[in-house]
């Protein structure tokens, strides 16, 4: 996977820089290299100005969880690849994918439509081309909420996300659970009809699947953004962030001696291995549902890798602690 220059980094950085003490006229056109070639045009009038809340969003353009090169995309986006080119953004005239698709969806008679997903069943394939920036946002999934047709408040909702929610018709997360983080941003337009992002809060969903739509259809998964609730999950095992076998867990503390809670529970009896990652001290500890610590198979309790026997039907609670940023993989 190739990553953005430091040449670019740096260029950027100065753009930032000269728009910070007061250029309001400067754009910036970014290349970034992959195996298909995309461009995408950056408004420094909007999203790559800091706005309230953006700090909390992940940026990690390595393993495709980049949400501000998503935001920016949606905002102003415009996709490239060999003799095509789709302007995709808000903010890049009417005919561009994005306004054509919500025009599309306000018209539809038969049916509330006023949201468009990333896996939504007739546009998943070209969401995932246009989207996937040199897969610097590849593992992330997204829902854009936009006004009915005729509405008079400009605003939209668009929801983020790097949890693996799974294939057709098999939810990674069990439909009714939470998915956490999903992250809202509120899109603006402003007075000079520019589209912008206002306000990042971090907050949870539960797992449903996605009603298509054109027709109805629901067989993706996804989750219920019209009932989506700010705050913190994992901060305590009452409000425990789901796990489960095959999930790779981001783990996001307030600070490095503040732990964050998972809960599982298997239903057969198997070996839980449990690993955490990180850059600096993480360490992972397995409770039961009486929190006390579980004995375990391999590793120890306190290391970055525990093995340990789930009874069936039975709750356990994950501890990382140690990092403010970490992943835990669940085998």
């Amino acid at each position: 996977m190739k990553r953005i220059s430091y040449t670019c980094l740096a260029v950027f950085l100065a753009i930032s820089l000269f728009f910070s003490l007061g250029n309001h006229g400067v754009f910036a056109y970014w290349l970034y290299y992959g195996a298909a070639p995309q461009t995408l045009t950056l408004n420094l009038l909007t999203a790559v100005a800091p706005w309230e809340g953006s700090e909390v969003l992940p940026n990690d353009t390595m393993h495709g969880k980049n949400h501000v090169a998503l935001i920016e995309a949606v905002l102003n986006g415009e996709y490239v690849s060999g003799g095509e080119k789709v302007n995709l953004g808000l903010n890049k005239g009417s005919d561009s994918y994005l306004n054509q698709k919500i025009k599309d969806r306000q018209d539809y008679f038969w049916r509330d439509a006023t949201y468009l997903g990333s896996m939504d069943f007739w546009q998943e394939d070209n969401i995932s081309d246009y989207f996937a920036i040199n897969e610097a946002t590849n593992n992330l999934s997204f829902v854009l909420d936009f006004p009915k047709k005729n509405a008079t408040e400009q605003i939209c909702y668009l929801y983020t996300t790097s949890v693996d929610l799974g294939a057709s018709r098999n939810p990674k997360i069990p439909i009714g659970t939470d998915v956490y983080p999903v992250f809202r941003t509120t899109l603006l337009k402003n007075a000079e009809g520019v589209w912008e992002a206002t306000i990042t809060e971090i907050g949870y969903a539960a797992s449903e699947y996605y009603s298509n739509p054109l027709l109805g259809l629901a067989w993706e998964p996804s989750f219920d953004y019209d009932n989506w609730n700010a705050g913190e999950l994992g901060t305590s095992t009452s409000n425990a962030i789901y796990a489960n076998t095959g999930l790779n867990l981001e783990v996001n503390a307030k600070d490095e001696e503040t732990p964050v809670y998972y809960t599982i529970t298997k239903t057969s009896q198997t070996d839980v291995k449990i690993t955490v990652a990180s850059d600096d001290t993480a360490t992972v500890k397995v409770y039961d549902q009486s929190m006390k610590l579980v004995s375990v198979r391999a590793g120890s309790q306190g290391s970055k890798t525990i093995t340990f026997r789930a009874a069936k039907n039975t709750k356990y609670y994950i501890e990382v602690i140690g990092d403010t940023v970490s992943t835990v993989t669940v085998a």
